[in-house]
């Protein structure tokens, strides 16, 4: 039997190319979107690429001449090209549909309760964002980064200490110029760690100038980016570089862009914003120099104390401190006269109090009656109650009563109150040193903690790369840290 031949295969299948079924449009696709040839890295590609065809929820790809491929578009994948195109003409950054999108435009749709609320949280954060962003000639669709880091939830805190609603880890937002001490913590603050985000992300631009890569290094770091663009052959172009970045990163960025449609059009797929008590319009701020406690305020205003805790995440003790420049409180925009007006009587509310009043609970007293020490307890990853019972000399039960837990579940850096502990209980080593110590030889170590990867720890420390940590650490492997490794991160 004779074959056809390759040129009547061609013929074939643009015949079939030019007659789209019902509900489907064809788009010409250049051919340069199409795997590279095969490198010492197309292994690498082909298994992402498998990964990818999973996620891609296109009609099919017809061949009609060696230049060019036809992408058959069901309909709510046009609806999603046409509502990214339409952003894509109005913003530097590289919004254009692509077919690896739909598939996170889709997930996220599965969850329309949430959109909604996010959709009602914008109304607060967003035009603050905008604003900043504007003034610092950063493209305002980068306010839906916050989204993806933290839900726009300014309390926030990832199991590796990534904190607020961008997401910063200690070291860096110190280094961004955000305070963090015992008083206040400005990674929470919307307005500060907006402005610190603008910062390292200009900062990011400048090495790439692109904001695509920017955005990837912003979750993966510069090292990461640098190597994938090295594999993909210099090139700046994200999707192009994506196989050979993380696997985090390479759905961030798409989920980025999925986020930006949504926020944008979420209206189109029946999202409604989930109406809040206040929105950005309904706020203002005031100045306060002298250090004032939040219960002085709710004791003697109609303010509700959840409000004023919702809307200043910042103050972690609900006491704003002492401050010769002035430190900003938000309030109800209604309640604004009040506040003046009723300041110097809640000021003198307890004047002598430092911390806010805490009722003792029963428990409380019984245990103090009896003479037994209230200690506390951090809970490390890994933990369980029935390990940390048997550490600290108690019974499952107690804990769960000491601590108002009902089920079993608890987290990394939660504080447990215990009662009469055992002294000779035995503290995870993670635990005693919170994962770092000083060996005699001079070096600072660090415990490798559950989820760690080499860009988590070098952010930890100013000054050190994961390149650093590599170099002193002989053998390991990055793409496999495993829990409890001692590392050598830098000499004191």
């Amino acid at each position: 039997m004779k074959l056809p031949s390759l040129k009547s295969f061609w013929i074939w299948a643009a015949l079939l190319a030019s007659t789209p079924s019902v509900g489907q449009i064809s788009l010409v696709i250049p051919a340069d979107t199409f795997p590279p040839p095969v490198t010492e890295d197309y292994y690498l590609y082909t298994v992402d690429s498998l990964w990818l065809s999973h996620l891609d929820n296109i009609s099919g790809l017809i061949a009609t001449h060696a230049d060019s491929t036809t992408l058959v578009l069901n309909e709510s994948s046009l609806v999603f090209k046409q509502g990214l195109d339409s952003l894509n003409e109005l913003t530097p950054l590289d919004l254009a549909y692509n077919s690896h999108l739909d598939q996170y435009i889709k997930e996220y749709l599965r969850y329309k309760h949430q959109l909604s609320k996010l959709l009602g949280l914008s109304t607060l954060y967003f035009p603050q964002m905008e604003t900043i962003l504007d003034s610092q000639d950063i493209p305002l669709e980068i306010k839906n980064l916050s989204v993806i880091e933290s839900a726009l939830n300014p309390n926030a805190k990832s199991y590796r200490g990534a904190t607020g609603l961008w997401q910063f880890m200690l070291p860096t937002a110190r280094e961004c110029g955000l305070t963090i001490n015992s008083y206040i913590d400005e990674r929470k603050d919307p307005i500060k760690s907006t402005e610190a985000a603008c910062l390292y992300l200009k900062k990011l631009y400048s090495i790439y100038g692109v904001w695509e890569l920017s955005i990837a290094a912003y979750n993966c770091g510069p090292g990461n980016v640098n190597k994938a663009i090295r594999k993909a052959g210099g090139s700046k172009n994200f999707w192009k570089i994506r196989p050979f970045l993380p696997r985090e990163t390479q759905k961030y960025v798409p989920r980025f862009i999925a986020m930006c449609y949504l926020m944008e059009f979420g209206d189109d797929h029946g999202i409604r914003p989930k109406e809040l008590d206040l929105t950005f319009w309904q706020v203002d701020t005031v100045i306060v120099n002298e250090e004032l406690r939040f219960d002085q305020i709710t004791e003697k205003t109609s303010i509700a104390a959840q409000t004023l805790t919702t809307l200043n995440p910042q103050y972690k003790l609900k006491i704003i401190p002492t401050s010769s420049q002035g430190n900003i409180l938000v309030l109800p925009a209604r309640n604004s006269l009040e506040f003046a007006e009723q300041e110097n009587e809640f000021r003198n509310y307890k004047p002598e109090q430092k911390h806010p009043y805490v009722k003792p609970t029963a428990e409380d007293n019984n245990l103090a009656e009896k003479g037994k020490t209230k200690t506390y307890y951090t809970v490390v990853s890994g933990d369980v109650l029935g390990t940390i019972a048997e550490r600290t000399g108690v019974t499952v039960s107690q804990l769960k009563r000491w601590n108002s837990i009902s089920g079993t579940r608890i987290k990394a850096g939660q504080k447990l109150s215990l009662y009469g502990a055992s002294n000779k209980s035995k503290t995870p080593k993670a635990a005693q040193t919170n994962s770092t110590t000083t060996s005699q030889k001079g070096y600072t170590l660090y415990t490798v903690r559950k989820g760690d990867t080499l860009w988590d720890i070098a952010k930890l420390y100013s000054g050190v790369s994961p390149e650093d940590i590599k170099r002193l650490n002989k053998g390991i492997n990055p793409k496999n840290l495993k829990m409890g490794y001692t590392l050598r991160i830098k000499k004191i």
